[in-house]
Parts: C-alpha cells; structure tokens; sequence
C-alpha cells in the first residue's frame, strides 16, 4: 500500500538585479508529501521552478529569481504536527563559543525583528514594487499579546526557512558533518 509520507525539500533559488554586481542566494525549505521518494523529487523540482520570476524592484531595476536546483531532499519520519522534529542537522567537535554563536536572544528572532526600508541595505534590493505597493501602511508585525490580532496561521515553509537561517551560517561554513 502506498500512503504519503513528509518530506523536506532544500530549494536553491538565485536572484539578480540588473545593474548590480552581487546576487541573493535564498536556500528555501519547503515541505511536500509524496508517496514515493521520485514523486517529492519531481514535486521539489515542480516548487523549485515556481519560485522564478521577473519583476521590478522600487529603484525601478529588474530583477530576475532562478531556480538552480535542490540542494537537499530529506524524508519526515512522522506525521508533522506541534513540536514534531522536522529535520536536523549534526555537527561535531562544536567549542562553546561555537554553540554560543547559533543561539539568538529572543530580539533577534525573525519573529521579533523589527524592520526597516534599509533591512537588505548590504545587497541588492531584491523587494516587489508591485507586492510594497499592494501592502497596507503602515505595516505592523504580528503581536502574539495584542487581543484584537488573530494568530496567523502557521506556514510550515516559512518554519523550515526560519530554522535553516539559524543554522545556515554553521552549515555554510562547512563546520557540519551531515
């Protein structure tokens, strides 16, 4: 019997800005279930090539995102549900310092950062004039304590991404093992 199982695709995305000399790389975590290993990889594939895109960015430059290909795909052992591990990654050897580094204070959690029009001013601009446009101001972030806010509802890509950047600096540095 085939049932569908969890899965965890790495998604390379490349973005270039017309005019600039340096590009954005984005390692996207999307989770897809399949009900076999080459259907989530045609799946990872599938999402990969949704994520390119031509559009403008507010200094009226065009900006171009490409798929470049999966640089993981993991399976999901169990059912995603609250508090379920969804993947990890292991390191060895780690000196204090090092483990000290991949914990953030709770300010500087992507959740509770707060954001400027500068935020990327060390990149291109890779931002939609048409989604800035579209956005309501002034934007506020969501408060979990403020009673007159829903919850949003949880985004399992966003989660992944969001642990991948917590990692990703260790990672990219070749300091894991996995």
């Amino acid at each position: 019997m085939n049932y569908k199982r969890w899965y965890v695709a790495e998604i390379i995305e490349e973005i270039r800005v017309e005019g600039e000399k340096e590009n954005v790389v984005h390692r996207n975590f999307v989770l897809i279930q399949a009900t076999s290993t080459e259907e989530a990889y045609q799946k990872a594939l599938h999402y990969g090539k949704s994520y390119e895109a031509t559009y403008e960015n507010p200094e009226g430059q065009r900006v171009v995102s490409l798929f470049r290909g999966l640089g993981d795909l993991t399976q999901v052992l169990g059912e995603p549900q609250d508090g379920e591990e969804i993947t990890y990654y292991r390191w060895i050897g780690l000196s204090e310092n090092e483990i000290q580094e991949m914990i953030l204070p709770k300010e500087e959690l992507h959740v509770f950062r707060q954001y400027s029009s500068d935020e990327d001013a060390d990149g291109p601009d890779i931002r939609s004039k048409d989604v800035l446009e579209e956005l309501e101001p002034p934007y506020t972030p969501y408060d979990p304590y403020d009673p007159y806010h829903r919850e949003p509802e949880l985004n399992a890509q966003e989660v992944l991404a969001e642990v991948e950047r917590l990692l990703g600096s260790v990672r990219d540095n070749g300091d894991d093992t996995a």
